[in-house]
């Protein structure tokens, strides 16, 4: 399959400062299903994918019938394991967008414009990157 934007969602089970984060209950639903609820709103992104480092995480992400990618738990951080899941299931994505596992408001259109951009001419996107 030849994806040229990927997103790809971070979330690790072991926070220290909140247990289980992507799990918790906002209205309803896990604060993970929120978060790609969220991302599907995204126009510019041909795949979204959860990468965990949780069966439990992963379990509900199937759930609500997401893309879920069990990552190594030795990886330290949401950088490491968009990298592990674009290496491994993603090696042809040109653009890869890290939205963090614990944001269920990013805006959607703020990424499709940097994404719009980063088409057009990656240092640019980069550039505007670096302000959002």
């Amino acid at each position: 399959m030849n994806v040229e934007c990927v997103a790809v969602i971070p979330a690790r089970i072991s926070s220290t400062r909140l247990k289980d984060k992507p799990l918790i209950d906002i209205c309803g639903k896990s604060l993970i299903q929120r978060v790609y609820e969220n991302a599907v709103q995204l126009k510019s992104v041909d795949e979204i994918v959860v990468a965990t480092d949780s069966e439990k995480v992963a379990e509900i992400v199937r759930k609500f019938n997401a893309r879920c990618e069990l990552t190594p738990p030795e990886l330290a951080s949401g950088s490491d394991r968009v990298y592990y899941t674009v290496n491994n299931f993603f090696p042809d994505a040109r653009i890869i967008v890290n939205i963090q596992g614990d944001e269920p408001f990013i805006s959607t259109e703020l990424i499709d414009r940097l994404v719009n951009q980063a088409q057009k001419d990656a240092r640019a996107a980069l550039a505007y990157s670096l302000y959002l």
